[in-house]
């Protein structure tokens, strides 16, 4: 089984879930991966930071 490794780049794809709480697990991921998290895709937000679209 493969798994994330700590050097390893992650997006999210998270499609109106930044706006409502239908991305939990995609906002848990943002509060407390210790991933590198490069990129948040979703197609209901456009600009801005991440923070701004979930109340941080």
């Amino acid at each position: 089984m493969n798994y994330l490794n700590s050097d390893q780049r992650l997006a999210l794809l998270m499609h109106g879930g930044t706006a409502s709480t239908g991305g939990k697990t995609g906002l848990a991921m943002l509060r407390y991966s210790p991933l590198s998290i490069v990129a948040v895709i979703d197609e209901t937000q456009t600009g801005g930071e991440p923070g701004s679209a979930h109340g941080d």
